[in-house]
C-alpha cells in the first residue's frame, strides 16, 4: 500500500514539474506591449512609432504629431490637417513661407535659375524664376516651331514666335499699347503683339524726318532707316531733353514706364564708348541744309549727313544682307563738337563751307580740304590735308587718323572701276552724278569734260553707287521678278574714263 501510495506521489510530482516547464518556456517567448520593441501585431510601441508620422498614417492630416496607444496602436489624435500659413510645408502644400521642401527655380520644368518664392495660397510663386528660353531678345530670329519656349517673356509678358514670309521673330504679347513701351505699340493686326510704328511716304505716312504720332497721341520723329529707295521709317517717341542736355545712353526702345523727361526730344543720345550717359543731339534735315547752304543747326554744333552705302556683305547673324551696296537713308544730326575740334560742314562739289567760320561762299580753313563724312552725301566736312597735296590720277592711299593726300576738289578713292580691277587708288575730282545713277547723262558729264582718255574721250561723272559691282552698274537684287534695282543712288560721284573697248 506504501509502494503505492509513494509511485503515485511520485508520478504527481513529475507531471506538476512538466506543467511548470510548460508555464515557464510561455512566458519567456511573449514579450507583452509596453517594452518599446515593436512584436508581431503591433502597430507601435512606446515611442517607437516606426518612423511614422502623421503625414505617412492619415495623410489628410498630415500635422501635428504621432503618438502610441498603450495597446500598441497608432494614437492619431494629435495629427492636424495642413494649414497654410504656419512655415511648414504639408500634405499636398507645395511650399508654405519660406519652406520650399528644398526645391529651386530649375527643379521646376521651364526655368533654369533665379529665386523661388511661395504664395499666400502655398503654391510655387516662379515670378523671379529666369524662364529656360532659347531667343532672348524680341526682334531676334526665332524658331516658330520651337515651343513655348523658344522666346524669353518681355516686360513681364510672354513672347511668341512671330511668323510672316520671309520674317520670324520673337515679339511681346499685349492687351494694351502700354504693356509694349517706349515707343512700341500693340497691333490687333498681327494677333495683339508689340510692333514699331511705320512712317514715310514709303509707308503711306509722314513724311521721313516729319513728326510723326503713336498709338494713345504720343508725339514722334519719323526716324529713316533702311534703303533710301524705300523712303520708309520708324516713328519714334519724343521725350522732354533738349539738344545738348544730359540723356542716358541705354536704348528705352520698348520699355515700360519710360520718363519722357530722361528721353531727348526729336534727337539721338551720343556719348563715349562704355559711357552710361552721353548727351541729346538735335536731329536736322541734310538735305535742306545742302540745298539753301544754310544750317538750323545750335551753336557749337553742325548738321552731319549719316547716310552713306551699305558695303556689309552679311548681317549679324550671317545671313545674306539684302540692302548689300544699296544707298542708305539720309539721316541729320547736329553734331556738336568740342572747343579746338570744330567741325566745319561744306559742299563736296563746290568746296564752300556751310557751318564753320567767316561769312559768305568760302573755302575750307587753311590745312584743311571738303572731305566726304559719308558716301551717301556730297555734304562733307573740313578735314585736315598734307602740306604738298597730290593733283588728280596721283595714286593715294587712305589711312585713319592721317591728313587727306588729294587736293581741293579731289577725293582719294577707288579707281577707274570701270578699267581696272579697283585694287588701287587715286586722286579722283569729285562730281554730283544724276539722281537715276546715270553714266550718259550730259548735264552731270560737264562736269568732268575738261578730262579725257588717252583717245580722247571726255570723262563721265559716275555715282559712287557703281563703283563697287563688278560691272559698273547699278545694285541689284534678287531675280526675276523679285529683282530690285538700286533707284536712289548717291548723288556723290567721281569723273573717271569711260569703259574702254573690251572692258576692263
Amino acid at each position: 500500500m506504501k509502494l503505492k501510495n509513494l509511485f503515485l506521489l511520485s508520478v504527481i510530482v513529475t507531471l506538476s514539474l512538466a506543467f511548470a516547464a510548460c508555464d515557464d518556456g510561455e512566458k519567456k517567448t511573449t514579450n507583452p506591449c509596453g517594452n518599446g520593441v515593436l512584436d508581431p501585431g503591433e502597430e507601435c510601441d512606446g515611442t517607437n512609432l516606426n518612423s511614422e508620422t502623421c503625414s505617412s498614417v492619415v495623410p489628410t492630416r498630415p500635422g501635428g504629431t504621432l503618438a502610441c496607444t498603450p495597446t500598441c496602436t497608432f494614437d492619431t489624435a494629435q495629427c492636424t490637417a495642413p494649414e497654410c500659413g504656419n512655415g511648414v510645408r504639408e500634405g499636398s502644400e507645395e511650399c508654405d513661407g519660406t519652406d520650399l521642401d528644398d526645391t529651386e527655380c530649375g527643379d521646376i520644368a521651364g526655368f533654369d535659375g533665379g529665386e523661388l518664392a511661395c504664395t499666400a495660397g502655398c503654391t510655387f510663386d516662379t515670378a523671379s524664376c529666369t524662364i529656360d528660353c532659347v531667343v532672348e531678345e524680341n526682334f531676334q530670329t526665332c524658331n516658330p516651331m520651337g515651343g513655348a519656349n523658344e522666346c524669353c517673356p518681355n516686360n513681364d509678358m510672354p513672347s511668341t514666335c512671330f511668323s510672316s514670309g520671309d520674317f520670324r521673330a520673337c515679339l511681346q504679347t499685349c492687351s494694351a499699347h502700354g504693356d509694349c513701351g517706349w515707343s512700341m505699340e500693340c497691333l490687333s493686326q498681327i494677333g495683339n503683339l508689340c510692333y514699331i510704328a511705320f512712317c514715310g511716304t514709303g509707308m503711306q505716312s509722314t513724311d521721313l524726318q516729319a513728326p510723326c504720332t503713336l498709338a494713345g497721341g504720343r508725339p514722334g520723329t519719323c526716324y529713316p532707316v533702311w534703303r533710301a529707295m524705300d523712303d520708309g521709317g520708324i516713328c519714334l517717341e519724343n521725350g522732354t531733353l533738349e539738344h545738348g542736355a544730359e540723356c542716358p545712353l541705354a536704348d528705352a526702345m520698348g520699355t515700360v514706364d519710360v520718363d519722357p523727361a530722361t528721353q531727348c526730344n526729336n534727337g539721338f543720345c551720343f556719348g563715349q564708348t562704355g559711357a552710361t550717359d552721353g548727351n541729346c543731339f538735335g536731329k536736322c534735315n541734310p538735305l535742306t541744309v545742302y540745298e539753301t547752304g544754310t544750317d538750323p543747326c545750335p551753336a557749337n554744333s553742325a548738321c552731319v549727313n549719316f547716310a552713306s552705302i551699305d558695303l556689309e556683305e552679311t548681317l549679324d547673324d550671317g545671313s545674306a544682307n539684302p540692302n548689300f551696296l544699296f544707298r542708305e537713308p539720309d539721316l541729320g544730326v547736329c553734331y556738336i563738337w568740342e572747343t579746338g575740334n570744330e567741325i566745319y560742314t561744306c559742299d563736296l562739289v563746290t568746296g564752300n563751307v556751310i557751318t564753320g567760320p567767316g561769312t559768305g561762299e568760302r573755302p575750307c580753313p587753311d590745312g584743311t580740304t571738303c572731305n566726304y563724312f559719308g558716301l551717301g552725301s556730297l555734304l562733307g566736312f573740313c578735314y585736315d590735308v598734307i602740306a604738298t597735296p597730290k593733283a588728280i590720277g596721283e595714286q593715294c592711299t587712305i589711312a585713319q587718323d592721317m591728313p587727306q593726300e588729294c587736293g581741293e576738289g579731289l577725293q582719294c578713292f577707288i579707281d577707274n572701276p570701270l578699267n581696272t580691277d579697283g585694287s588701287t587708288l587715286a586722286c579722283l575730282r569729285i562730281c554730283e552724278a544724276p539722281a537715276n545713277g546715270s553714266i550718259t547723262d550730259a548735264t552731270a558729264n560737264a562736269a568732268c569734260s575738261d578730262l579725257t582718255d588717252g583717245d580722247g574721250n571726255p570723262y563721265i561723272c559716275m555715282t559712287t553707287s557703281r563703283f563697287f559691282t563688278a560691272d559698273g552698274s547699278l545694285p541689284t537684287v534678287g531675280t526675276g521678278l523679285n529683282a530690285e534695282t538700286e533707284t536712289k543712288p548717291s548723288p556723290l560721284g567721281f569723273c573717271v574714263a569711260p569703259a574702254a573697248a573690251g572692258g576692263k
